[in-house]
């Protein structure tokens, strides 16, 4: 992996996860359940990343 896609998905990172979170709260505060799982699952996808970036680095 490239040092741009490093740089990609280190961006995505620090702009979706807080973000996310951000909407999370909104969510639960408004008693949403649906915006909240929506949230909650881009949230996992974010966490995820870094992971996956390993993974095919490691794989490669």
């Amino acid at each position: 992996m490239s040092l741009l896609h490093y740089g990609i998905v280190l961006t995505l990172m620090l702009i979706l996860f807080p973000m996310s979170v951000t909407q999370m709260k909104v969510a639960l505060d408004c008693e949403e359940i649906e915006s909240f799982s929506g949230w909650l699952l881009l949230t996992a996808c974010v966490a995820v990343l870094p992971m996956m970036a390993l993974a095919l680095t490691i794989a490669s």
